[in-house]
């Protein structure tokens, strides 16, 4: 998603009422989760 993308879905919610799920669902691309790094010692 590129700038002039994210600022269109900000204005198409920019007056909404209740945050749904699909609302985030479009906001959200991914969420990743990696495993932590040890290489500094235990955690």
């Amino acid at each position: 998603m590129n700038a002039a993308q994210f600022i269109a879905l900000v204005k198409k919610y920019s007056e909404i009422d209740a945050l749904t799920q699909a609302i985030v669902n479009e906001f959200i691309e991914r969420i990743g989760a990696h495993a932590p790094d040890k290489a500094s010692g235990p955690r």
